[in-house]
């Protein structure tokens, strides 16, 4: 078992998204996130078996209620490969559970606890924890350790977290403002869609962001392929 690490300080609420890095070790078997109350009382158990427990290839979900297991849930979609990052990321209400897969698929899990928040997360197997946060950054998973280094390396998850939603904030706030301008400018040429000079600027500055930040993001990649794990 590569990893082994536990958070009982998430606030994570109705609506909210947990979303889970993580680095699946080579030769990988198995690997679990749990998410609920505390140990005994989970409201997912996700366990994706590249080659356990007879199966291959499938995800495998439960819940456990007082400590009693309930019914697994199969799903045959399989997105993981062993020595790759990959990320999970998981919402919820008060009737199902939402997984999002890293190749986009969604599938629902039943609420069976019919929890209001979720403060506990687990997680184990063979793979490797990169982070962990909530949409509003309310705990995040930082590398084995206590004192001041450890709480430095979740201050400054939390603040880069707080930094990227404002982004896509700002982001969504641009993209209405091309649509307003493109509405205005079509009724202005008599039902014909015209872009103003203003619009094209701001399109143009958009798309000049998203190449810039697609390009951090893969020299990031590249860098921490190269710098290993910070586990």
């Amino acid at each position: 078992m590569a990893c082994g690490l536990v958070a009982s300080n998430l606030s994570l609420k109705p609506g909210q998204c947990l979303r889970v890095q993580c680095e699946v070790v080579p030769e990988a078997k198995s690997f679990v996130l749990n998410l609920g109350k505390d140990g005994d009382n989970l409201c997912l158990h996700f366990n994706p078996r590249f080659e356990a427990h007879g199966e291959v290839n499938t995800i495998v979900c439960n819940s456990k209620d007082g400590g009693v297991w309930g019914e697994e849930h199969r799903e045959s979609a399989f997105p993981f490969q062993p020595g790759t990052v990959t990320e999970v990321c998981i919402s919820f209400d008060q009737a199902d559970l939402i997984i999002k897969l890293p190749d986009g698929y969604t599938f629902k899990f039943p609420n069976r606890l019919n929890l209001e928040a979720f403060s506990y997360l687990a997680a184990d197997g063979d793979m490797k924890i990169c982070s962990a946060w909530g949409r509003s950054i309310l705990a995040v998973l930082g590398p084995p350790g206590r004192g001041a280094k450890n709480k430095l390396y979740w201050e400054k998850e939390k603040k880069r977290g707080e930094k990227e939603g404002k982004k896509r904030e700002k982001e969504k706030r641009e993209e209405k403002e091309i649509e307003k301008e493109k509405e205005r400018t079509g009724k202005k040429g008599g039902g014909r869609k015209q872009k103003s000079k203003s619009t094209k600027r701001k399109e143009k500055k958009r798309k000049e962001k998203k190449r810039k930040e697609k390009k951090r993001k893969e020299k990031k990649r590249k860098e921490k392929e190269t710098r290993g794990s910070i586990f």
